[in-house]
């Protein structure tokens, strides 16, 4: 019997996960509220006060509406392609997918949580994860 067509789902190595957001409590909570079906953490939508708090200790990241959003700008367009390609590693990792808009050497990452119609704690780790990822090139 064939195996019918269709997404694989992998299963996140924890270690590994660890690595990108760096806090135990992050990656316990993330499989902890993970869907039984398909393995996506289902996230509760950040209060004002939550977003607030978390945008304070991203000084490069801006609000847009509903939305966190950074301009990363690079010396020239095999950079900015270089980082588009780790981000998407990231995304695929983490499984958090930013919406990318790329400038030449300019890249803009734009996170917020579909599914919750607004911001989540998957968002703010992202951007941290970034900046992590920026900081050690």
């Amino acid at each position: 019997m064939q195996p019918l067509p269709g997404p694989r789902i992998r299963r996140r190595d924890p270690h590994r996960l660890l690595a990108i957001v760096g806090s135990v409590d992050i990656v316990r909570r993330r499989l902890s509220l993970a869907d039984p079906i398909n393995g996506v953490p289902v996230m509760q939508k950040l209060e004002a006060q939550q977003i607030d708090a978390n945008l304070a200790e991203l000084a490069e990241w801006s609000l847009n509406g509903d939305a966190l959003q950074r301009t990363f700008r690079f010396d020239d367009f095999i950079g900015a392609m270089a980082f588009v390609s780790r981000i998407a590693d990231l995304a695929e990792e983490m499984q958090h997918h930013p919406d990318i808009m790329i400038r030449y050497n300019k890249v803009t990452l734009t996170l917020t949580t579909h599914d919750a119609a607004g911001l989540t704690e998957n968002d703010f780790s992202f951007a941290r994860a970034t900046d992590g990822y920026v900081a050690a090139v």
